[in-house]
């Protein structure tokens, strides 16, 4: 049997190629843009974040770990037929993750 990655596993898991959920990150990214710059200002590039938020990211390792229960999730109780063909193929990413 031929080794693969973790990335073609998934791949194959979905039967879907996962640059697409790359792609659907990236654009679901664009309105979380907005509230950004409103919040802390705009960037001066894309690895810069020089105010309030991005000041407090520049220490995120020696930041406490902060306890938390984590949640079971067996099943996503949800029509399939009432997702966008996009929601219904991130749902079976995270049902494959």
């Amino acid at each position: 049997m031929e080794k693969k990655g973790v990335s073609r596993n998934i791949e194959l898991k979905i039967q879907f190629p996962l640059q697409w959920f790359i792609w659907l990150l990236h654009f679901n990214e664009l309105p979380l843009k907005h509230l950004f710059e409103y919040l802390d200002g705009e960037t001066t590039g894309p690895e810069s974040f020089s105010r309030k938020i991005g000041k407090q990211l520049i220490n995120y390792e020696k930041l406490p770990i902060i306890n938390f229960e984590a949640i079971e999730l067996d099943e996503i109780n949800i029509n399939k037929t009432d997702l966008s063909k996009d929601q219904q193929y991130l749902l079976d990413i995270v049902g494959a993750i």
